[in-house]
């Protein structure tokens, strides 16, 4: 197998348009505030569950959740704060206040490759439409 990096970042925190803080906002601010977090299981989660052990939190609420749109959906429904990839950000910029996390919680893209067989014209293609999606989407950030 081998591995490319397509994309890296870090994790970001999806609050409420209605709630009020300092940005960046801190890992225990978020538990205080009903974390909604992904299940453990997840590649993800296990790095957000690991640094919230890490360093002695607990989230107030108990909800992990399977996907990121429905930690964005439990959000904007008032259920609490989410930890999201910044994919999942994107599409909820316009409802929801996006916000850095004190410490990163870094997370990469990676496309897998079996390295013995020349990789078929539809994943170079997938490869080559991801790379530019998230090159304009960088640079629409950086503007």
């Amino acid at each position: 197998m081998t591995a490319e990096v397509l994309y890296r970042a870090d994790m970001v925190a999806l609050v409420p348009p209605s709630v009020t803080f300092a940005a960046p906002v801190s890992l225990a601010w978020l538990c205080e505030h009903h974390l909604l977090m992904m299940q453990p299981q997840d590649p993800l989660g296990r790095v957000l569950h690991q640094t919230l052990r890490a360093q002695g939190l607990r989230s107030c609420g108990t909800l992990q959740i399977k996907t990121y749109s429905v930690i964005a959906d439990m959000v904007l429904a008032g259920g609490g704060v989410g930890i999201v990839d910044t994919f999942t950000a994107r599409r909820y910029a316009q409802q929801l206040q996006v916000v850095k996390i004190q410490g990163a919680l870094p997370f990469e893209v990676q496309l897998l490759m079996t390295a013995s067989h020349a990789a078929d014209p539809a994943v170079l293609l997938m490869r080559s439409i991801i790379r530019r999606r998230l090159e304009q989407w960088v640079d629409a950030q950086a503007a």
